[in-house]
């Protein structure tokens, strides 16, 4: 099925860490370098995996060798499992050894994964001396920043992510990559303005209703939350959640999200949104009727789909109408948290908050 791909350019900078008269060779395992080279605190948060030597003896090795990452936002260096916001870019920073005195810049693929691989994005880096005639000389040690521009990345992507680095294999042509080192992260979703036309919304719900005017994406174990207008803190009886999940299907009446109503950060209603029942899967007419293992909900919006469906033909993906209805008595409200309760992907295009239904 459709499957997005991006590639995305990194820009990178680079400083030696060690450039002696004399190359040292540095021949320890990355947890038993030296922590500290001249002024240079060398200690990655993530060292790289140990590579063993290579079971050929003739065959070549890469110029230059991972020793571990850091990765920093916001001046911060993060440690344990990253937890990225979606605002701010990121700098991924890259320590290496140099092998063999070499001139070659070593390409690079930095590749976020989500949902068991089957959504990802991909940033083009380098890692090597910057050209001009300058050589990276055997045994010294460098340090590479690559920025990442994560409000992109986080567009389609937030919760658990594989980060996965990469190098072109020797002799591949540049065509194949190696991965040298890969480690799990959190990004945040990224808010966006809502996405269902206004005279759409009004065609459902009348006059009298507010749209918080938001969407955003959930990956597995992301959580969201949006604030409520002062106006309506009060009063709001009934919450609707335009939304839809994709790249995987969920059976009938299972989690897909739970809703979390707040007041002052304290949790005062919740609920959660069913496959079936409150939302549904965007392209479930890609398969044929018999295939469907949920049914349809209320559907608010119908958009031409880029890509076939099983049988070659056009068809449309769905965006769903889903109904949170509040006690009485638990107003006033002043926000809502959703928090991602499947390893798939759950999009909001816009929450709407009305007052309580009429008896």
């Amino acid at each position: 099925m459709h499957k997005s791909n991006i590639l995305l350019l990194a820009f990178v900078t680079f400083a030696p860490l060690s450039t002696p008269a004399q190359p040292t060779v540095i021949s320890e395992l990355p947890g038993q370098i030296q922590p500290e080279l001249g002024n240079v605190d060398f200690r990655p948060a993530f060292p790289a995996p140990f590579l063993p030597p290579l079971p050929d003896p003739s065959a070549k090795m890469q110029p230059v060798r991972l020793l571990g990452i850091d990765i920093i936002q916001d001046g911060n260096k993060l440690t344990a499992t990253p937890h990225l916001n979606s605002v701010s870019p990121a700098t991924l920073v890259t320590y290496w050894c140099a092998n063999e005195t070499t001139s070659l810049k070593l390409s690079l693929r930095l590749r976020f994964m989500g949902i068991r691989g089957r959504l990802s994005r991909e940033v083009e880096a380098s890692a090597g001396p910057d050209g001009q005639g300058q050589t990276w000389e055997r045994g010294t040690l460098h340090r590479v920043e690559h920025v990442l521009d994560l409000p992109e990345i986080a567009l389609n992507l937030s919760g658990r992510i594989d980060l996965i680095i990469g190098a072109t294999a020797v002799g591949s042509g540049a065509l194949a990559y190696t991965p040298l080192q890969s480690i799990a992260i959190l990004i945040e979703p990224a808010i966006q303005q809502g996405k269902v036309p206004r005279a759409n919304l009004e065609a459902k719900f009348g006059p009298n209703y507010v749209a918080l005017d938001v969407s955003f994406r959930l990956g597995a174990g992301a959580r969201q939350t949006v604030s409520i207008p002062e106006a309506w803190r009060g009063k709001v009886g009934r919450i609707g959640v335009i939304s839809a999940f994709s790249f995987g299907p969920i059976a009938q009446d299972k989690p897909v999200c739970d809703v979390i109503a707040k007041r002052q950060d304290h949790d005062v209603d919740s609920w959660t949104m069913r496959s079936g029942s409150t939302t549904a899967r965007t392209d479930i007419d890609f398969y044929p009727a018999s295939e469907q293992d949920h049914a349809k909900v209320e559907i608010v919006e119908s958009i031409d789909a880029d890509y076939s469906d099983k049988s070659g033909s056009p068809f449309k993906r769905h965006r769903y109408l889903g109904w949170l209805e509040i006690e009485p008595g638990k107003t006033p409200l002043d926000a809502i948290e959703f928090v991602s309760t499947n390893d798939y992907v759950f999009d909001v295009f816009e929450v709407v908050l009305l007052p309580p239904a009429q008896p």
